[in-house]
Order: C-alpha cells, then structure tokens, then sequence
C-alpha cells in the first residue's frame, strides 16, 4: 500500500510539532500560501468563487488576514485539537462492493 494509515500520521504530526519552528518558518509558509491565495484572476472567473462556493470577496479577505496572523503557537493548538487528539474520526472507502464489509465493522452506502 502507498498511503499511510492513522498511527503513522500522528507519529509524523508529533514529530512534525516536537520540532522547534520559529516564526519565521510559519511566516515563509504564510507567504507560499499567499502565492496561490493571491494569484491573478482571469476577467472571466471574477465571481466564480462566489458562485461555486459562496464565499464572498469580504470573507475571502477576513480569511487572508486570518491566515497573516498565525503564529507558532497557533499550529500547535490546531495540531493538537484536530491531529494529535480528534474528536471525531472516520474512515472511507470508494470504490465497488465487497462482501463481507459489514461484518468488519462498516456502514456501507449505495449509491
């Protein structure tokens, strides 16, 4: 298998967390996910994010300056709350019928 199941994603995200970044790190990181947040839109896609998705260009912005202002301290919470220790947790499968899935535990859904 090529993916990498639950147990290695958390040691990866512990070690990830573990590593001492400093802001400057997170401030490199902010400034590629600006690259592609502020790319130039075509005439012909103004209002596409809107239409699509409903975001509009006032909380696209409040988003942008949400994402300036995260600090170190800010990913260690988020990796702590959602990586390290979720809530809630799932596990989906797509593709055809197997039998015996639901023997093993899953919901299985037609569609």
């Amino acid at each position: 298998s090529s993916g990498i199941n639950a147990e290695q994603a958390v040691v990866s995200t512990q070690s990830t967390m573990e590593n001492n970044y400093e802001q400057k790190d997170v401030d490199e990181a902010i400034l590629r996910v600006f690259q592609s947040l502020d790319a130039p839109i075509t005439p012909g896609y103004k209002g596409l994010r809107y239409f699509l998705s409903g975001i509009s260009d006032e909380v696209f912005a409040s988003h942008r300056v949400s994402i300036k202002d995260v600090k170190v301290q800010d990913l260690k919470v988020v990796a702590d709350k959602y990586l390290l220790d979720p809530t809630v947790s799932g596990k989906a499968m797509i593709g055809g019928l197997q039998q015996g899935l639901e023997d093993m535990g899953w919901k299985v859904h037609n569609q």
